[in-house]
């Protein structure tokens, strides 16, 4: 519900937009989702290729690759930026599209550009598409705010979204998920995992975070211009215009924008520049021009990007491993709690870093998102439930040895002493099979007891074999 605003609307003269969409690939065809998107141009991303600075984020624009990797810790960079294929690192593969569109809003219509898109592959099965779009026309910033808010929701939801629309010449398309799936980033689709949604009524695409796109949002006001709460508020949720066109704020409290802001901006270049982020959002807003200007966006597109995506990958991931624990058959699928527990065990070895980031802007900045991400509360859950797991398996697997301490305890008694001593001399060397035909009950059981306890070493040996070799198979393809 949102409350009309009284404040004269601001302008604002650039206007540059990620959006990010997570998905879950299909067990298995990473290497096939991979090998499609470079037959269809998509080219990796590679910090020792300098070609690629200034090649996905429009001609005013660059990233420095240099500076890139000096400001991650090196464990953090070898993940973030490999110089080698595997599916335990980030595997960015980007492609350049500079196209102009057409974002209509019913009686109003906004003219954009799509710079780029960018697929990346992450471990644990996890991907993500980031659509690139800019806005150099100078419009309100309640336009802005809108046009990020439609945007970034793929189906239609509401009644606003069904008078959205994306137009490029005569092409039309109705929703943006046709629009992202079909002309922005085609080939993904088919790859999306979409187990999870079979009992859904409405959902058709497999969310993590929620039901539409994150926003990641550069806005450039006027020069002396006077960012204020109210401003940051309404960036991070996102509040643009009313039905009747007028803008909107989600809260009438001034004292509840202020609270929410001081846990929610990070303030240190104020007034010129500030950051803000929430579970859906992250903005920088600033008044600066020039140099200190495309600065600011390189570092959108770069360093501050791709903290934010290894944030949301350690909360997706997270929140997956708590989803999977929720769904385990504990006393059916044990290979599923082996699997959980090697996933845990090595999200919190490999990847789960509470430093990432060598400057203390980026150190300042990531905490706060990690702050507003839950991601610390949801990594002592999850150890919390690793803990469970190995507990339940110490249990079981002490049962299981008990179980089978006893049965060859059996074996070797009454076989050992038993058995050999009453048909031991007719299994030597040429089988007896004459004799075995007078035998005795007792000598019969005997036989049974020596001839199945036989058969059950060989199966226990079969077994042990074979659970050792897929271990080491499935250990061999989680480093590659």
């Amino acid at each position: 519900m949102g409350v009309r605003l009284t404040k004269k609307d601001a302008f604002v003269d650039t206007a540059l937009l990620q959006f990010i969409f997570p998905f879950s690939i299909k067990d298995g065809l990473r290497d096939e989702l991979r090998a499609g998107l470079l037959e269809r141009g998509y080219q990796p991303f590679t910090l020792g290729d300098r070609s690629l600075e200034d090649a996905y984020y429009g001609a005013d624009y660059r990233v420095s690759h240099q500076q890139l990797e000096r400001y991650y810790l090196p464990f953090t960079g070898s993940i973030l930026f490999p110089d080698y294929h595997s599916n335990s690192v980030f595997q960015r593969l980007s492609r350049a599209i500079e196209e102009d569109y057409q974002l209509s809003l019913g009686e109003r219509s906004i003219p954009f550009c799509v710079q780029s898109v960018d697929v990346v592959i992450c471990p644990f099965d996890l991907g993500f598409v980031t659509t690139r779009v800019s806005i150099e026309e100078k419009l309100p910033y309640s336009l802005v705010l809108e046009f990020a808010d439609r945007f970034r929701d793929l189906e239609d939801i509401n009644s606003r979204d069904k008078h959205t629309s994306v137009r490029q010449g005569e092409h039309r398309y109705g929703q943006m998920e046709e629009f992202i799936f079909k002309k922005v980033a085609p080939g993904v689709m088919p790859y999306l995992e979409t187990t999870d949604l079979d009992e859904a009524y409405y959902e058709t695409l497999p969310y993590f975070v929620d039901e539409r796109m994150f926003v990641v949002m550069f806005c450039r006001f006027a020069e002396g211009y006077a960012i204020d709460t109210v401003d940051i508020y309404r960036a991070l949720h996102l509040d643009g215009m009313d039905e009747s066109g007028e803008s909107v704020i989600g809260s009438s409290n001034p004292d509840f924008i202020k609270r929410y802001c001081d846990q929610h901006v990070y303030d240190r270049w104020s007034p010129g520049t500030v950051y803000g982020a929430n579970e859906h959002t992250f903005c920088c807003m600033t008044t600066t021009e020039g140099k200190r200007k495309r600065e600011l966006a390189g570092g959108m597109y770069g360093e501050l990007y791709y903290g934010l995506l290894l944030s949301l990958f350690h909360k997706i991931v997270l929140l997956k491993l708590s989803n999977n624990y929720s769904t385990i058959r504990l006393e059916i699928d044990k290979q599923m709690v082996e699997k959980l527990i090697r996933a845990i065990t090595t999200l919190s070895a490999k990847y789960y870093f509470l430093e990432v980031a060598s400057q203390l802007k980026g150190k300042e900045l990531f905490k706060m998102i990690r702050a507003n991400f839950g991601i610390h509360e949801l990594y002592i859950e999850v150890k919390e439930t690793l803990g469970e797991l190995y507990d339940y398996q110490d249990r079981t697997n002490a049962k299981t040895q008990n179980y089978l301490l006893m049965l060859l305890t059996l074996y070797t008694v009454i076989g050992g002493i038993y058995g050999m001593n009453q048909v031991i001399e007719d299994l030597d060397g040429s089988i007896n099979w004459a004799a075995m035909m007078k035998y005795s009950l007792f000598e019969y059981i005997a036989l049974f007891v020596t001839m199945s306890g036989l058969v059950i070493g060989i199966v226990l040996a079969v077994v042990v074999t074979k659970q050792w070799l897929s271990d080491y198979l499935r250990r061999r393809n989680s480093r590659t």
